[in-house]
């Protein structure tokens, strides 16, 4: 028996079927976004799921509403094609652009400082300049864990001041 994708014969339906077919490929980007990049706890300790229900809410409204307003049955196969291809390329930009955030968040360190682990996100050591590479030093895989003291007095103890404050670098 083979599978056959009949047209959807209203507005409604082709909607619904666009919402449950972006579903699912969400739920799929999800899963390899906490599974590879994020494991468990870094996802929640990063601040990742108020960025993804963002991401979600754009991703889960956009296609389907785009195509609520665009889908007519009586067009042709073809004008449907278009169309609903337009609306999947806008959902795909939508998409990478709401993921860039999530991304930039994505833990490569942990440091302990005070008693306290930090997590240290990507783009605090890329928007100072520094290559990512750099941590291999801490080591292999990321989040790498560095351990880290304030300094007590002297020079070392100005320059970690003058950081904190006057660059606005957090302590860890």
């Amino acid at each position: 028996m083979m599978f056959s994708l009949q047209r959807p014969h209203t507005r409604l339906t082709a909607a619904f079927v666009h919402f449950l077919l972006s579903l699912s490929l969400f739920a799929l980007f999800v899963g390899v976004l906490l599974l590879v990049c994020y494991p468990a706890p870094y996802f929640s300790a990063s601040g990742g799921w108020q960025g993804l229900q963002l991401v979600a809410a754009v991703d889960q409204v956009l296609g389907p509403l785009c195509t609520l307003i665009l889908f007519n049955p009586r067009k042709s196969a073809r004008e449907l094609r278009t169309d609903i291809g337009l609306v999947v390329l806008l959902q795909v930009l939508a998409l990478v652009y709401g993921v860039k955030p999530v991304y930039e968040q994505w833990p490569v360190a942990v440091v302990f400082l005070d008693s306290s682990f930090y997590t240290v996100p990507a783009l605090a050591i890329t928007s100072r300049g520094v290559p990512l590479s750099q941590l291999a030093q801490f080591g292999e895989h990321f989040p790498v864990y560095v351990y880290a003291s304030r300094p007590e007095s002297g020079p070392d103890f100005e320059r970690f001041v003058q950081a904190v404050e006057q660059l606005q670098i957090p302590p860890p």
